[in-house]
């Protein structure tokens, strides 16, 4: 029997392809736009065009409902992998610079769609 009394993600996470623009601060303006494979108030993950460096930081404009503003904030790069079929990175961030009302605007989307 597993135990699932532990629960390593500290956010719910929903599973739905939210249109994003990310721009890695390293890379000096580039961007890149993004559709999240997955999204919580603490983070995301995605498919980027670039290989990022764990710890790389983002500016990041989350499209959750259009023709409304965007949720923007910025991320650490917790992982990016390579998926050579693809030409893809699979990439995983952490929000690390996200106001209040930011924050529940993805908590309040995120309860209406689970």
């Amino acid at each position: 029997m597993i135990d699932t009394t532990y629960e390593r993600r500290a956010y719910k996470r929903i599973n739905k392809g939210f249109s994003a623009i990310l721009q890695p601060e390293q890379l000096g303006g580039f961007q890149d736009m993004i559709t999240l494979r997955d999204l919580s108030c603490g983070g995301a993950s995605f498919f980027s065009s670039s290989k990022l460096a764990q710890g790389a930081i983002a500016n990041m404009k989350i499209t959750l409902i259009p023709n409304k503003p965007s949720v923007e904030c910025r991320a650490r790069v917790l992982r990016s992998g390579v998926e050579r079929s693809r030409e893809l990175f699979p990439t995983a961030v952490q929000f690390i610079d996200i106001d209040a009302a930011q924050k529940s605007r993805i908590e309040d989307l995120i309860e209406s769609l689970s």
